[in-house]
């Protein structure tokens, strides 16, 4: 489980400066992620059960506030939502939005900028949740 946190945490880093430096994320990059990642977590302890319902939590709330804000928040993002939810699982995946929710504003309040990338803060959510996880268990 430490190797699927860790690869986790360094695919996070890299889209987050992708998406700092060009406001965009390939889909397919995100899509192979996806693949790779539920794969992996389907023969971890918990089996299929826990990547499904966090990779669903994470289409079906972020996808929701995709179309409610008017498509302000970006595709890669629910994409990037349903991914924290396949390696985090249900019970962790609440939290780490709750954190990148409050990263999120405090970038937005630090850098006094309308519109930010939502990726990296969700990856310093998730970041900080899986610490939490990875202490627990």
């Amino acid at each position: 489980m430490m190797v699927l946190y860790a690869l986790y945490f360094l695919f996070s880093l890299f889209i987050s400066i992708l998406d700092m430096k060009n406001g965009a994320v390939s889909r397919f990059l995100l899509w192979g992620a996806l693949l790779f990642f539920f794969t992996a977590r389907c023969f971890m302890p918990g089996g299929i059960r826990e990547p499904v319902i966090g990779g669903a939590l994470g289409i079906i709330v972020f996808l929701s506030a995709f179309f409610i804000s008017g498509k302000r928040l970006g595709l890669a993002d629910v994409w990037y939502a349903a991914l924290s939810g396949i390696v985090l699982g249900p019970l962790w995946w609440y939290p780490a939005v709750l954190l990148s929710c409050a990263f999120g504003f405090l970038f937005i309040v630090i850098s006094r900028r309308r519109s930010i990338p939502f990726i990296p803060c969700m990856a310093a959510g998730s970041g900080a949740i899986l610490i939490l996880a990875f202490l627990e268990r």
